[in-house]
């Protein structure tokens, strides 16, 4: 879901690669790496619960 979303709202000048690179990024910075594979990711006030 999270590349779909980011597939179609980030600019079209960027190519795959870049926003997938991106995505990769923020999924770092955001610390969800491992709920990538849930159903469901809640961020509540900067805690994940997956």
């Amino acid at each position: 879901m999270l590349q779909f979303t980011a597939m179609i709202r980030l600019p079209e000048r960027l190519s795959r690669e870049e926003k997938l690179k991106r995505i990769n990024e923020i999924v770092d910075i955001l610390d969800i790496r491992k709920c990538l594979h849930t159903g469901l990711c809640l961020c509540i006030a900067h805690s994940v619960y997956c």
